[in-house]
């Protein structure tokens, strides 16, 4: 263990402890149907924010985000609001069986009449989250996503499906599911879409999607859509570099590229080339591309650390993993590029060095609470790793 690897536990524990402290989200839901009262009442849409117990970034929503005025005033001035969340209450839990919610924070747009208009994910921040209200209110003034009903009915789910989302989260293979599958007529219903959105599927199933993706874009949205994109190319990719397969590869990226905003495919390719050459350790290609801009310097932190952790690694890629992150915390002295950067050192046993650029780090990283800040600072000091 190395002291970069502590730093970054702390880290984890202190901005949770300090979250924890300070959550300031939107109001709890009572129920399905009191929400549907008041939307109809108010004749405005609902916004959701569907949560998870473990989620920091949920959290962080609840803080830095709906804790502001600004966003506490628009919301307040277009939508029905609520909270759901899937560890502890039964509407998160049915919520997100019903559409298909895996990753967290997750955000469930419905017209006044409980029918989805629109899904996002992931935190955002104040400015990002103004922009999503107003995609949100331009999404409610048009047709609804016609592939969900309006009703919350989780026993009409298969039960396989619904232990997914009980406590141990039960997975199910990909063969399991597909012997289901090969029971249906019917593919792109409600329950069986939410069932191949969430689940792995066999390589038979991931072709149909593929080949049905526009159709079921079109029922059930493009944002669950593009998310099971990704994962669907993940596997691909994972299995493309165990042959280094370059011509998978390349017929990933474009499905990247077709089907995903030019906004969102650049993280998406990014995303997948690393996880190629990484698995197929061919990683003087991948820090080529850094190295010349071809894919964003902000990816480099995540790949360089990964490289460090996998054994018998070339020292001529660990040099020029250092010489790369060097260049990138002299332009970026962010904390990632610090970090990491630390992390290559310690690897290379130049602990000395190591431990001035973790303590650099420190100074730099973004804890909300400065008296947690400083109680990490203590923690590190005190324990002798390098």
């Amino acid at each position: 263990m190395n002291r970069l690897v502590v730093l970054l536990w702390l880290l984890t524990c202190c901005a949770t402890r300090s979250l924890a402290q300070e959550a300031k989200g939107l109001p709890p839901a009572t129920s399905w149907n009191s929400l549907l009262k008041r939307a109809a009442d108010n004749n405005k849409p609902i916004l959701i924010h569907v949560s998870a117990q473990w989620c920091g970034f949920c959290a962080r929503m609840d803080t830095a985000t709906f804790s502001d005025p600004d966003v506490q005033a628009r919301l307040s001035q277009y939508f029905i609001t609520a909270a759901a969340d899937v560890d502890s209450t039964t509407l998160g839990r049915e919520l997100a069986i019903k559409y298909a919610i895996r990753s967290f924070p997750a955000y469930v747009v419905l017209n006044s009449r409980g029918y989805l208009v629109m899904q996002a994910f992931g935190f955002k921040k104040k400015e990002d989250f103004l922009s999503l209200i107003l995609e949100a209110r331009k999404a409610a003034g048009h047709q609804a996503i016609k592939g969900y009903s309006n009703q919350l009915s989780p026993d009409s789910y298969q039960p396989f499906y619904r232990e997914m989302y009980d406590a141990g989260k039960k997975h199910y293979c990909a063969e399991e599911v597909a012997a289901y599958l090969n029971t249906q007529r019917d593919l792109f219903s409600e329950a069986n879409w939410v069932i191949m959105a969430v689940c792995r599927l066999t390589p038979a199933y991931n072709d149909h999607f593929l080949s049905k993706i526009e159709k079921y874009a079109a029922l059930y949205g493009w944002a669950p859509v593009r998310k099971k994109l990704s994962a669907v190319c993940n596997e691909k990719i994972l299995a493309a570099a165990k042959t280094a397969n370059e011509k998978e590869l390349q017929y990933v990226m474009g499905l990247v590229k077709q089907y995903f905003e030019p906004a969102d495919a650049e993280p998406e390719l990014a995303k997948h080339l690393q996880t190629f050459y990484l698995n197929s350790h061919q990683h003087t290609k991948m820090l080529q591309l850094l190295e010349h801009g071809t894919v964003a310097a902000v990816h480099a932190p995540m790949y360089v650390y990964n490289i460090t952790m996998q054994t018998d690694v070339e020292e001529e890629v660990l040099s020029r993993a250092e010489t790369l992150m060097r260049t990138l915390a002299a332009q970026d002295p962010s904390y990632n590029n610090l970090s990491v950067l630390a992390h290559v050192l310690y690897t290379r046993n130049k602990s000395h060095e190591a431990l001035t650029v973790t303590e650099k780090a420190l100074t730099v990283v973004d804890v909300e609470d400065a008296s947690f800040a400083e109680e990490l600072r203590r923690n590190i000091l005190d324990i002798g790793i390098l």
